[in-house]
């Protein structure tokens, strides 16, 4: 018999490695399907939404990650996807981004960073 118990997680931060733990949890939790206990994600982010303790908003907008807009995601994409729960949103940062400059994402504005 299947412990059918809720499963509880803290996520410690809320920035990009804690968003990609969410990620993962949930995109695995929807892989096992209905046999799976329930889940309960608890996220401790002293910090409100946005740009969080590190990114500035008072700084120059000409400061500019030194990565490629095509390498970072919180998303697997392509091989690094083979053999591990399909994400819930199959989409890379330069995709999002793409979409964002093509008025495609809904709260965007093309050139603009999404609304807060």
């Amino acid at each position: 018999m299947e412990n059918q118990e809720s499963r509880q997680v803290a996520v410690i931060g809320g920035g990009p490695r804690g968003t990609s733990v969410v990620e993962r949890l949930i995109a695995r939790h929807r892989a096992l399907g209905a046999a799976a206990a329930g889940l309960v994600i608890h996220v401790v982010e002293p910090h409100d939404p946005g740009p969080g303790h590190i990114w500035r908003t008072d700084q120059s907008r000409l400061f500019l990650m030194n990565t490629p807009c095509l390498y970072p995601t919180v998303v697997p994409v392509g091989p690094a996807a083979a053999g591990i729960a399909e994400a819930p949103i199959a989409v890379s940062f330069d995709e999002w981004r793409r979409r964002v400059n093509e008025g495609l994402v809904p709260g965007t504005q093309p050139g603009r960073p999404p609304a807060e």
